[in-house]
């Protein structure tokens, strides 16, 4: 047998986020999305199962129970216009790929998780935010 190595498989990483400021997180939806940058202004978003209060609480809950695609200026620009996303999980796809690339999962209030395969992602989330632990169990979402 040959010595080929074989290229090893990229594997989905997760994080949760649990800054709180007056006992409520100190974060929101719209905050990791603008940590992602321009790639998630480039993916497409679905969003399901989200519970949300603010202006645009109304439309993306329409969003999340159509469980219908949406461009990421128009991701940015409904996560921007809620006060609170309570509950939810947020995909995003390249173009043309079928598994999410990013993952945001709201938890009840208490926190976020954060899954991808970026690397660079994952240490921008580091280091923006305080409270931040390793979630295995997390990154089993998108396998």
């Amino acid at each position: 047998m040959c010595g080929r190595v074989m290229p090893s498989v990229m594997r989905h990483q997760a994080v949760t986020i649990h800054d709180i400021r007056d006992r409520v997180l100190a974060f929101d939806l719209i905050d990791i999305l603008r940590l992602a940058g321009p790639d998630a202004e480039s993916s497409s978003w679905r969003c399901r199962n989200v519970e949300c209060t603010g202006d645009l609480a109304e439309e993306l809950h329409r969003v999340s129970d159509a469980e219908s695609s949406v461009t990421g200026p128009e991701m940015l620009r409904l996560a921007g216009g809620v006060l609170q996303v309570i509950d939810g999980d947020f995909e995003a796809y390249r173009p043309s790929e079928t598994r999410p690339w990013l993952v945001v999962r709201a938890i009840d209030s208490s926190e976020y998780a954060v899954i991808t395969q970026d690397e660079r992602l994952l240490a921008r989330v580091r280091e923006r935010f305080r409270d931040v632990r390793d979630s295995p169990n997390d990154a089993a979402y998108v396998a």
